[in-house]
């Protein structure tokens, strides 16, 4: 039994052409894994550096809070900042540390609350070693992000709140009371038809 071949007679043998053509292609598949895996890699890292920072300004935010009576959303004694680069620390990115940098603007130098007090901006910059995508270069990839925010106490415009939701009288101001509002209003929370009760001669 012969076994009959399709090749044209005289036809010249291509014994390796699969292998150029594979060795080839296979360029550009590494390229392709190199960028899926150390794209990925660095799109965590950023997500990371997202979360540390916005926890960071939040801590200062906290703290701004906490001193807004002696301090009015400033940071005289560094508190805030020193809070802020404590979080940022406590997630993985130390001022200083292996490269990165943690900025705390008190207030912010840049974007649309530039110059306003009560606010914080962190500002982390760290770098990414390659690993796969070491065959378009050696040089580290910067990554970073930034976070703002506002620690404030808001003014209460009411002299007098009753939180009662449903009592009748939740505000009653009988016998001979006087009650003197200035500026401000009363706020009653009850929906009771009689939720204030002011019988005379108070007022």
């Amino acid at each position: 039994m012969k076994l009959h071949t399709l090749a044209r007679p005289g036809a010249p043998r291509r014994t390796g052409t699969v292998i150029v053509v594979v060795a080839v292609c296979l360029i550009g598949i590494l390229a392709f894994v190199a960028l899926a895996l150390d794209g990925g890699m660095l799109l965590d890292k950023r997500r990371q550096a997202q979360c540390a920072s916005d926890a960071a300004a939040l801590a200062a935010a906290n703290d701004m809070y906490a001193n807004w009576r002696a301090n009015k959303g400033s940071d005289p004694n560094g508190t805030a900042r020193a809070a802020a680069l404590a979080a940022a620390a406590a997630n993985g990115y130390a001022d200083g540390a292996n490269g990165c940098t943690v900025t705390v603007n008190i207030p912010p130098q840049s974007g649309p609350f530039k110059g306003q007090t009560c606010h914080t901006e962190v500002i982390i910059s760290h770098t990414q070693p390659r690993y796969f995508s070491r065959i378009w270069g050696t040089d580290v990839v910067p990554y970073g992000a930034r976070s703002v925010s506002r620690g404030r106490r808001g003014g209460i415009n009411n002299a007098i709140i009753c939180l009662d939701p449903t009592g009748k009288g939740a505000l009653n101001a009988g016998g001979n009371g006087t009650i003197t509002v200035t500026g401000a209003p009363i706020q009653v929370n009850s929906s009771d038809p009689s939720a204030m009760i002011c019988p005379g001669p108070a007022r």
